[in-house]
């Protein structure tokens, strides 16, 4: 390298090194030496200086010679600078102003020498030496780097470099792969050529450029050695789970490579190019990825044909299988099974699958054990919680637990154990004992050997049964049989009456060591005053052994439940006949029967059930009837509810015979009949039905016949009940029975005239206007100075619904606004009898 070659940053001195006064100037003999009594100046370069442009360089004086004999010595030297100005004449320089300093930098081409001084001594002239600095060169420019190369092996490789900028020089460099950089020596031309080698790839290279004031790197440019495609890591078959992803990958070297995948089904199918789509993927980096390895796809084979840059330009891989383990599956499945509560269950699976396999076993609720490797599954002592389905799930190296196969559901059917129950040990009075171990159940078998539901034992001893249900359950039970001997039997007589008042002692005898009386007494007698059966059970302690007895005892109380059933018209006679139902067991000794309050007859209680007042006549008004029952102690009861029976009355002619009936009642209340009957006969033993079925709140009838206003006729009602009266006792029976109708007394229409033309004994009819009405009528009609009447406004049933008294004129107005739509009757009494019918709008 030139020593005048820097960069900008570099700065060659040059030192000017004077004694006293230096007179500046070049000697190339010796730079060192001065001849004695002159004065010189030496610097640290020899000839003339140069440096490059824009750039500086330090001149240094200092004196090197020496002066004989010496001068005296200079205390106080001064320096000034010239710079020649006409290139070439000594008189021609120029003192540079303000450089006074033995150090002068210069960045000028010219001449210049410096002048020292020494104020202390005598007056010596001075000599002056010249230094010439010149600059050079211009400002260097790299315009072309060096560019990335790739050559295939054996063809050559070229790199160059374009620069400008002065006289330039180059100096290549060349780095290896985690190497430094190395010179290059034998490369000084602006193209690096030459063949490289395999070890040069990724090797990087670069030139250093100078023009000798400066120098430029260029960029580093990479070398790529291509080879051939060659295969150097092949392949290997896969091997993975159904629906999983499986891979390839082969390691190719070479340039500009391109693989070409292909597939065949088996090793005598052809090849199938495979295209980077679908389920297949893959790169230009030698992966090949199926996305989904379906069980098909098992046993598929594949190879990858790899083209490039470099000749031969071709290289085949070896051939790989694609291998699918299948999914685990069930070669057994679990069953379904039945036991008793208590019981044990066994259920085993069989399965196939990769690697290591895993069971859950679990039911609709829970899990009954979780993942193992246990295939089978033991329900020890099963209650009714295991009565579910059973399933178990498979894992194994493909399928993970949480994607897990489910095998068929096997029913654990559990069923509850049969309960038999023999009861607690028993002790029996020396008779056999029936042991029954209950119904329900599939079979039976007893220790005696027997095997229905019930046996028959009779010796002491330990018995017991074991049964099954239909399911094959089981259920035991057994007893302990004692037999003990009889004991005396206990009696309490036969069965006693007695008068209210009075009490009976009953004794159970003596010998026993308890007893037990039918109210809970425990004493050897019972004191009783009530009717009732009673009954004693005796025995003896540390036996089984009992006695029991019973008697009916009959306390004679008046019975005060006793009612009339019905009283109705004895058709034979035309008289009141009562109808009453007996009450057995009650010391009845006779019925009393007793008319508004008096006592009229008694009958026995073994005779009929009936009695005839031949006094009291039906047909002149009604009366009320009450019984009493006398005891077998001479007792009597209070009466029981009254009876009124039904009372008929005729009640004069409009459009026909008129025909009004009281109801039958009991203690103030009307039976309550499903019907009243009306009969009609001109013979008063011979009457027929004339209507029936008349509802229950009707109580008046019309009859239209014409004859009856003619003829004389005979008429009864007839109230029908429900449910008859039914008399008993004695040894024959009135009438026919059972008695159903509560007939009325007995009334004929003789009241009209013999002509039948003519209105009834004081029949006069009435001037009603407007009718029908709807708010208010007028009522006339003409009557006897001085007396007054009655108006009695009856509606279709013949229910009153208006009574006025005290009528005085012969007009009257009714309101009639309140009453109800219909047919209504008027009755107006005085000395005479006026009626008349009113419509109500």
């Amino acid at each position: 390298m030139s020593p005048f070659r820097s960069s900008k940053s570099v700065i060659t001195r040059l030192v000017l090194i004077l004694s006293f006064i230096f007179i500046v100037q070049y000697s190339s003999a010796d730079p060192y030496y001065c001849m004695t009594g002159s004065l010189c100046m030496l610097t640290n370069v020899t000839g003339p200086l140069a440096i490059c442009s824009n750039e500086s360089i330090d001149l240094y004086a200092r004196s090197t010679g020496f002066i004989w004999p010496l001068p005296p010595a200079c205390s106080n030297a001064t320096y000034q600078w010239y710079r020649e100005i006409n290139n070439g004449g000594w008189a021609d320089y120029v003192m540079i102003s303000g450089e006074t300093d033995n150090i002068y930098s210069v960045g000028t081409a010219g001449r210049y020498y410096c002048e020292v001084s020494c104020s202390g001594g005598g007056g010596y002239s001075t000599s002056m030496a010249t230094i010439i600095v010149t600059t050079f060169g211009t400002d260097l420019i790299v315009s072309t780097n060096p560019q990335p190369q790739s050559n295939c092996l054996g063809l050559q490789a070229e790199f160059s470099v374009g620069a400008s900028g002065g006289a330039i020089s180059y100096l290549w460099q060349e780095q290896s792969t985690g190497g430094s950089w190395k010179n290059l020596l034998s490369e000084r031309s602006d193209n690096l050529t030459f063949i490289p080698e395999p070890a040069d790839d990724m090797n990087l290279y670069r030139c250093i450029v100078s023009n000798g004031c400066e120098s430029v790197t260029t960029t580093e440019a990479e070398l790529s050695v291509l080879t051939a495609p060659e295969v150097m890591t092949e392949p290997a078959s896969d091997t993975v789970c159904e629906d999983a992803a499986a891979g390839f990958s082969v390691s190719v070297s070479g340039a500009q490579l391109v693989y070409d995948w292909q597939e065949r089904i088996s090793g005598t199918d052809p090849w199938v190019d495979i295209s980077s789509s679908g389920n297949y993927d893959f790169d230009q980096s030698g992966n090949l990825t199926v996305k989904t390895a379906v069980a098909n796809m098992n046993g598929y084979q594949y190879r990858v044909i790899v083209t490039g840059e470099c000749a031969p330009g071709v290289d085949t891989s070896l051939v790989v299988q694609l291998n699918i383990r299948a999914q685990p599956t069930f070669l057994v499945q679990p069953e379904s099974d039945s036991l008793c509560v208590g019981d044990s269950a066994y259920i085993e699976v069989q399965a196939l699958g990769t690697g290591q396999l895993t069971y859950k076993w679990q039911n609709e609720t829970k899990t009954i054990k979780d993942w193992s490797t246990d295939a089978f599954l033991i329900v020890e002592e099963a209650s009714l919680d295991d009565n579910q389905d059973v399933q178990v799930l498979i894992s194994d190296n493909c399928i993970s637990q949480a994607n897990s196969v489910a095998s068929d559901i096997a029913k654990l059917l559990v069923k509850t154990a049969p309960i038999v129950s023999l009861g607690e040990d028993r002790r029996v009075c020396s008779v056999s004992v029936l042991l029954d171990a209950g119904n329900g159940f599939y079979t039976y078998s007893w220790s005696n050997g027997d095997s229905t539901q019930i046996t028959e034992v009779s010796l002491q001893g330990l018995y017991s049964v074991s049964v099954t249900d239909n399911f094959g359950c089981i259920a035991e039970d057994s007893i302990h049989v004692t037999v003990d001997p009889s004991i005396q039997d206990v009696n309490l007589g036969t069965d006693t009456s007695l008068c209210g008042g009075s009490f009976l002692t009953l004794d159970a005898g003596a010998g026993f060591d308890w007893y037990e009386w039918s109210d809970g007494s425990s004493t050897q007698t019972l004191k009783v005053s009530v009717s009732n059966t009673y009954w004693v059970i005796v025995g003896n302690n540390n036996t089984a052994c009992e006695s029991t007895d019973s008697v009916k005892v009959l306390i004679s109380e008046p019975y005060d439940s006793m009612s009339i059933c019905l009283i109705t018209i004895d058709q034979a006679t035309g008289k009141f006949m009562l109808i009453w139902e007996r009450t057995p067991d009650m010391g009845i000794s006779e019925y009393n029967i007793y008319r508004e309050g008096d006592w009229i007859g008694s009958v026995a209680y073994d005779d009929l059930s009936i009695y005839k007042d031949q006094e009291a006549d039906p047909g002149k008004r009604p009366y009320r009837y009450e019984m009493t029952i006398t005891d077998t102690c001479g007792n009597e009861s209070g009466f029981t509810p009254y009876h009124i029976p039904i009372f008929l009355q005729y009640s004069g002619y409009i459009d026909g015979v008129n025909l009004r009936w009281e109801k039958y009642q009991v203690q103030g209340k009307s039976i309550d009949f499903n019907s009243y009957s009306v009969y009609k006969g001109s013979d008063s033993t011979q009457l027929v039905a004339l209507e029936e079925n008349i509802p229950p709140e009707v109580s008046v009838f019309i009859d239209k016949d014409p004859s009856a206003l003619t003829n004389t006729f005979y008429y009864r009602v007839a109230g029908v009940l429900s449910d008859p009266c039914n008399a008993s006792g004695g040894s024959s029976k009135a009438g026919t029975g059972p008695y159903q109708h509560s007939l009325s007394n007995m009334d004929n229409n003789k009241k009209l005239s013999p002509s039948g033309t003519s209105k009834p004994t004081g029949y006069s009819s009435l001037s009603i206007f407007p009718n029908p009405a709807m708010d208010w009528v007028t009522i006339r009609f003409s009557k006897s100075i001085g007396q007054n009447y009655s108006l009695i406004l009856t509606d279709i049933s013949g229910k009153a619904v208006r009574r006025i008294g005290a009528i005085s004129g012969d007009e009257y107005t009714l309101r009639v606004a309140e009453l109800s739509p219909g047919y209504y009757h008027i009755l107006l009494k005085g000395d005479e009898v006026f009626h008349g019918n009113l419509i109500v709008k």
